[in-house]
């Protein structure tokens, strides 16, 4: 789960970046895609 602290700085690093501001409801989605995507990658990389 993601924490409150984390979804509002996802959200500052996205305005930041791309100057869209995102719901609470889109950042969650979006950093949640993220974050299973991270998960994906590192599984299959196996250091």
């Amino acid at each position: 789960m993601i924490s409150e602290l984390d979804l509002k700085e996802y959200k500052i690093i996205y305005k930041k970046r791309f100057n869209i501001n995102l719901t609470d409801k889109e950042a969650l989605t979006q950093a949640t895609h993220l974050i299973n995507l991270f998960k994906i990658i590192y599984k299959s990389v196996k250091i």
